[in-house]
């Protein structure tokens, strides 16, 4: 063999090799230790923790919880919780300057491949929370160490092992009924120049009974929970693989006083036609019957 195919093969090899190696470790050895992180970071949560979460409406208080108060001491960017058991989340939300800095830093300001999940930068009142608490993490696709398992949701016979969502803040725990799960797109140039803003933290309510409609109109199923203007709401927020950019988003409404702790998930029934995005039906080779629609367009 020549000196020159010896070198090509060689640097094939290493290629080939590199190659391999970086998926294993982008793919497994990564995600390993972050998982062993995040479960560092819950043991502290729970060894502070003197009794099980709260469940049910409680008086807000304005004071931190005693149970966060060694986590803040390591990362003041702190706010909540997020609680999932039937699905095995249990992770820490965090709230940085915007919706970018915690896309890749861990809960001790490492670099992530999976960062940590965080609350929408625009959220200034824990206390009390606006009408949509909106919370983003990253779906790692071939794990579940984030948000991954809300693919989950997107049956009925997933809604019914998890119809509540635990989304506590540092000053009380709460339970978020489950009402619509459905998948959108980020860019408008794939739904014919149309942005469904689902992630708007405060509306009046008559662009928040507009949104409501078309929610009605996106969703998998129907739960059978009922909204109010009233209610507030929990969106989260996660990247999905039906088209470039696509969006799952789940969409709950809080608990409401005086309610049983889990909703009648025998009233779930799925949607024969959700409406999806420009981007799906050209993906699908369908037509979209929803093209000629009036949009909500939020104030």
């Amino acid at each position: 063999m020549s000196g020159g195919r010896k070198v090509l093969l060689f640097a094939a090899a290493f290629l080939f090799f590199g190659c391999v190696g970086a998926y294993i470790i982008y793919t497994y050895v990564l995600p390993a230790h972050e998982s062993n992180k995040l479960a560092r970071v819950a043991e502290t949560l729970h060894a502070a923790q003197s009794e099980p979460p709260s469940v049910g409406p409680q008086p807000v208080y304005d004071v931190v919880l005693p149970k966060y108060d060694t986590l803040l001491a390591e990362n003041a960017d702190l706010r909540g919780w997020l609680r999932v058991p039937e699905y095995g989340v249990d992770l820490p939300v965090v709230q940085g300057p915007d919706n970018d800095y915690y896309l890749r830093r861990s809960f001790d300001g490492a670099w992530s491949v999976a960062g940590t999940p965080f609350f929408d930068y625009r959220i200034s009142d824990f206390v009390n929370l606006p009408r949509n608490t909106v919370v983003y993490g990253h779906n790692m696709r071939r794990n579940d160490i984030m948000f991954g398992v809300f693919q989950n949701l997107r049956t009925v016979e997933g809604y019914r092992k998890c119809p509540v969502i635990g989304l506590d803040t540092l000053y009380r725990d709460y339970r978020w009924f489950v009402y619509a799960v459905f998948i959108t797109n980020i860019d408008p140039a794939q739904d014919n120049g149309y942005f469904f803003e689902y992630n708007f933290i405060d509306a009046s309510d008559e662009a928040f009974s507009d949104y409501v409609n078309e929610l009605d109109l996106r969703k998998f199923y129907t739960t059978g929970v009922d909204l109010t203007p009233q209610d507030k709401l929990l969106t989260i927020s996660t990247c999905c693989y039906d088209f470039k950019n696509a969006r799952l988003v789940v969409v709950a409404r809080m608990q409401r006083e005086n309610e049983p702790d889990t909703p009648d998930t025998s009233h779930a029934q799925v949607n024969p036609e959700p409406k999806y995005p420009q981007v799906w039906y050209s993906a699908n080779k369908l037509t979209n019957p929803y093209a000629a629609d009036f949009h909500y367009q939020p104030e």
